[in-house]
C-alpha cells in the first residue's frame, strides 16, 4: 500500500499490511518494504484514516496492491454477492451499535468531557469525547491550555459521532486554524450564533449530539474545562 501524495512519495512511504514477515513475500517489482503491519485472525477491512490541518490541504492519493494470491478475482456467485451483502450489514449495524452505545455512556453526563479508551486508531492520540445538550440562548464554552502536541483537533458530532456539515459551517478546529487568546489559552464557543470571539462551532440547528478533543503525541495532555451559560453573557455586540 503507497502513499501517492507528494510529501509521502518523497518520503517513500510504503507498508505492507500481511500476517507474516513481509520479507517472505516475492518482490513483484516494489520497493523495499519499510513499514509492516501484523494482521492477526481473519480481518476483512483496512481503514485508513488522514488529518488535513488546513483547508488547503489536499488528501493523500492512496494505491493497495495485493501482494499474494491470483492476479485477477475469482467468479462472482450468487453465494459471494449474498455473502458481502451480508458483511456489509453486519459492518453497517456493528459500527452504529458502537458509536449509540457510547453517545449513550458520554449522555449520562452531558456537557462533560471523559478520557475513553476505546482501542480504535493511533495509540498516540489522547480523546476527550463527550456529549452536548443546549437549550435555547444557551451556549457551551470549552477553555483549555493546549499542550505541547504534534497537533489537535476539535469536532463537534451529531449523536451518531457523525461530523457535522464542515463543507458549509464552522464546526471543527485544529492547532493551525484555531485563534488563542492573549495568554495562549484555547477558547471554544459551541452555539446555534457566532458570539463574536474565540473559536465559534456552529451547532448547524443541532439541540445536542456528540464532541471530541484530541490531542496527537502530546506532553502533560490536560483536561479541558466545559460549562454551559447564557449566549448573551458572552456575546460581544
Amino acid at each position: 500500500m503507497h502513499c501517492g501524495h507528494d510529501g509521502c512519495r518523497k518520503h517513500q512511504r510504503g507498508y505492507d499490511v500481511c500476517a507474516h514477515d513481509p520479507e517472505d513475500i516475492p518482490n513483484r517489482g516494489r520497493r523495499k518494504t519499510r513499514r509492516w503491519v501484523r494482521l492477526g485472525g481473519t480481518p476483512s477491512a483496512c481503514l485508513l484514516s488522514g488529518s488535513l490541518l488546513r483547508h488547503r490541504d489536499q488528501p493523500a492519493q492512496l494505491q493497495i496492491d495485493c501482494l499474494t494470491g491470483p492476479n485477477k478475482p475469482g467468479l462472482l456467485t450468487p453465494a459471494a454477492i449474498a455473502q458481502r451483502l451480508g458483511d456489509a450489514a453486519r459492518f453497517v449495524n456493528a459500527t452504529a451499535a458502537l458509536f449509540a452505545d457510547w453517545a449513550e455512556e458520554f449522555a449520562e453526563a452531558p456537557n462533560t468531557v471523559m478520557e475513553k479508551t476505546t482501542g480504535l486508531g493511533d495509540p498516540n492520540n489522547k480523546f476527550w469525547h463527550g456529549y452536548w445538550a443546549l437549550e435555547e440562548g444557551e451556549a457551551l464554552v470549552i477553555e483549555v491550555m493546549p499542550p505541547e502536541c504534534e497537533v489537535w483537533n476539535f469536532q463537534l458530532n451529531n449523536y451518531w459521532e457523525e461530523s457535522l456539515d464542515y463543507r458549509y459551517f464552522p464546526v471543527h478546529i485544529n492547532k493551525h486554524t484555531a485563534s488563542y487568546e492573549d495568554d495562549g489559552r484555547l477558547v471554544i464557543i459551541v452555539s446555534p450564533t457566532d458570539p463574536g470571539w474565540g473559536n465559534w462551532i456552529d451547532t448547524v440547528g443541532h439541540r445536542h449530539g456528540t464532541l471530541g478533543l484530541r490531542w496527537t503525541r502530546a506532553i502533560d495532555p490536560p483536561k479541558p474545562d466545559l460549562r454551559v451559560v447564557p449566549f448573551e453573557e458572552i456575546a460581544r455586540k
